[in-house]
């Protein structure tokens, strides 16, 4: 049954730099109290949250609001958790995930990615009597900015997600996807979900003013405590929303909160919130395509995905190259071992060759395999893609 009234849905996310690792996540302890005892005031209906890995984590900030948000899901994944989560005041009726084929390297300890298990989860809703699917997700970290060779991973996570939505999204009112994507508005990335998907950027889409200097910028901010000296601040968190028949949305509000923590001198985390204010309406009215739906501009942003991709598939397979002859090398020189040579020494040599050869294989017949069928699936995908809309434009 359809409402007939306007109904009012409040969404936030943040991002709440959870590592429980080396004291990477300065005051985590303190900053996860902060967090709860804000949320608990209860100013939104929804809210989505990344990087709580440690699962104690989120059971502080759910029992801090409990009172408040009845109703809560974290998503598992990965070897320490996918660190996503969604709080909601109306009932959270079914939840699923996929976990993203690309997701950084095990070697990488200090990125810790690929222990994260990044993914998409969506939490199905019912608000007001309205079917709302909440996806919340977080992308890979770009660590160098530009330059990072997680790039191609990222734009496969774009691509899935977009995948994702396209199989879950049509049965909802409305979707609501939200996260840190780790990706700025002007990379190919977010033009490719934008683009494919016809989401909404809540942030772009507002109907209030915003002041001019306002970029709506959620990290690397200069009054956030956190921040360090050469940072330059980025806009890679965000809201996004679709509306399915027979509703409009309208996002009448989207600001950037939750700085500093009142009363202290630090901030509730190294991101900033991003909170939204959505206006659901029923409309009987057949929705038209969009510009940015249109079936060239779709081609053209998938072929430039698609070249990315091949060319980074052409660097794996010179990695690959260097690794077996790294392997070789390696090989030949545990042959050390029948050397005469001091005791000791001899099992430094060997224990030092026999980590950089057990290394070497799993990434040469394990990693490097695992990484090169994701990125041939995703540009196979991308092909089927690319001749359906361009068959679909010639009749």
């Amino acid at each position: 049954m359809v409402n007939e009234k306007s109904i009012e849905l409040r969404v936030l996310n943040l991002n709440c730099w959870g590592v429980p690792l080396l004291n990477v996540s300065k005051l985590r302890h303190e900053r996860m109290s902060d967090i709860g005892e804000e949320l608990a005031k209860g100013l939104t209906h929804v809210v989505c949250l990344q990087e709580l890995w440690d699962f104690a984590d989120f059971e502080k900030i759910r029992d801090a609001t409990k009172e408040t948000y009845q109703h809560s899901h974290y998503f598992h994944s990965g070897v320490i958790g996918s660190g996503l989560c969604v709080l909601s005041k109306s009932p959270i009726v079914d939840a699923f995930f996929h976990h993203y084929s690309v997701n950084g390297y095990p070697h990488r300890f200090l990125h810790g990615d690929w222990y994260g298990g990044k993914m998409v989860g969506v939490c199905q809703i019912l608000h007001e009597g309205l079917n709302i699917n909440v996806y919340v997700t977080h992308f890979h970290a770009e660590y160098n900015y530009r330059q990072s060779p997680y790039r191609p991973h990222r734009l496969i996570q774009a691509y899935e997600l977009c995948q994702f939505l396209e199989h879950t999204g049509q049965t909802s009112d409305i979707n609501i996807i939200a996260g840190d994507f780790n990706t700025e508005p002007d990379e190919i990335g977010y033009e490719l979900f934008t683009k494919l998907t016809n989401a909404r950027d809540s942030w772009i889409a507002q109907t209030s003013k915003k002041d001019e200097g306002d970029g709506g910028f959620t990290s690397c901010l200069s009054h956030n405590s956190f921040t360090g000296p050469r940072a330059r601040q980025k806009r890679i968190d965000y809201i996004f929303y679709q509306a399915n028949q027979p509703y409009s949305v309208e996002c009448t509000d989207c600001t950037v909160t939750m700085g500093r923590v009142p009363g202290r001198d630090y901030s509730f985390s190294d991101h900033e919130a991003v909170s939204t204010v959505l206006k659901v309406t029923p409309t009987m009215e057949q929705k038209t395509e969009e510009p940015n739906q249109s079936s060239e501009d779709n081609v053209r942003i998938l072929k430039e995905t698609r070249q990315d991709l091949t060319l980074a598939l052409e660097d794996l397979k010179s990695q690959q190259l260097w690794t077996r002859i790294g392997l070789l090398v390696s090989l030949v020189l545990s042959l050390f071992w029948f050397i005469p040579l001091y005791d000791n020494l001899k099992v430094i040599v060997l224990l030092v060759v026999t980590l950089v050869v057990a290394y070497l294989f799993g990434k040469a017949t394990i990693g490097l395999r695992m990484e090169r069928k994701s990125y041939r699936e995703c540009i196979n995908n991308l092909s089927l893609k690319i001749n359906s809309l361009e068959n679909k434009g010639k009749k």
